[in-house]
């Protein structure tokens, strides 16, 4: 086949769809573990393993869906929803770009709300499955806000991923 001809096939085939774009974090979740805690005057206990963070891109639905059932209940997301686990001690985070940059917002505030609820439910004895008021979640959504307007500037150069 002529190059001319290969190069005109080339062009009909139809494209092969894009990954979507992710999103990053830009400090390393030690630090914005640190900061939350700090900002709930928690005392991190360094025996302690914190929970592994798990991006939405990196694994496969069914793992989030298996670990999530039970405090999900019967609603099944078509992709992975930002989460703490409490009976894996897992941190699931949706890491599509297209769910961030609306208002400022980062991964990295996302993973502060996710870390409130993990040092309220480890360091508080917060109990998720009886919260009427939903005052856990406003607590986490502050401690998010919190992040993103004024935590994440007052970390050390060091917590910076890139």
């Amino acid at each position: 086949m002529k190059h001319g001809a290969l190069l005109a096939l080339l062009l009909t085939l139809p494209a092969a769809a894009s990954a979507p774009e992710t999103a990053s974090l830009l400090y390393r979740p030690e630090c914005v573990l640190e900061a939350v805690a700090a900002r709930k005057n928690a005392r991190l206990d360094p025996a302690r393993r914190p929970p592994m963070v798990l991006l939405g891109s990196k694994i496969p639905l069914a793992r989030f869906l298996e670990a999530a059932k039970e405090q999900i209940g019967g609603f099944v997301p078509d992709r992975v929803m930002n989460m703490y686990v409490v009976k894996t001690d897992e941190i699931y985070l949706n890491d599509s770009a297209s769910s961030y940059g609306r208002h400022g917002r980062i991964i990295d505030d996302s993973l502060a709300h996710e870390y409130a609820h993990y040092v309220q439910v480890v360091y508080e004895g917060a109990d998720r499955e009886n919260d009427p008021n939903d005052a856990l979640e406003s607590d986490a959504v502050a401690v998010q806000t919190w992040f993103r307007e004024a935590g994440a500037a007052a970390l050390p150069a060091d917590c910076r991923l890139r």
